[in-house]
């Protein structure tokens, strides 16, 4: 099934890179300069990859605000999180519990190189997980019928 990913990244180059591969693996792909944008425009939208460090001070949303946004609203649509790695692990760790509390789908951090491959296996597992929790609730649903 074909799905629209939001890109929301302050860097042009990993938005590319992650729209390049996202498009490889046969989905539409949409960026957002930030995620105030992506909130406002997230009708079409069934998943967004989020970076979270370049967008502290935007207006107040950050990529966990966009996640917090969402997790408000009826349909269901996941965040995965992307993120610079932080020298200090304490700090790192809790960076992405902050992400956990806030209802991300996925936290991953990026390396220096980008390794676009495990973006997307995140993200075929993420769209796996919603169409099974969505089968079984399509089968309690019939049961319930009866």
């Amino acid at each position: 099934m074909v799905r629209t990913i939001g890109v929301v990244d302050g860097d042009r180059r990993v938005a590319k890179l992650i729209e390049d591969a996202l498009r490889k693996e046969g989905h539409y792909v949409r960026q957002f300069e930030n995620p105030s944008r992506a909130y406002m425009n997230h009708e079409d939208i069934d998943m967004f990859v989020s970076e979270v460090n370049n967008f502290r001070s935007y207006r107040g949303m950050s990529g966990l605000g966009l996640t917090e946004k969402l997790n408000e609203e009826e349909r269901e649509i996941p965040v995965m999180i992307l993120t610079e790695k932080i020298a200090n692990d304490v700090a790192q760790d809790t960076a992405i519990f902050a992400g956990w509390d806030a209802g991300v789908a996925s936290y991953l951090i990026k390396p220096v190189p980008f390794n676009p491959r495990e973006l997307c296996i995140f993200v075929q597992r993420i769209f796996e997980s919603l169409d099974y929790v969505g089968e079984e609730v399509d089968v309690l649903d019939d049961i319930w019928e009866v």
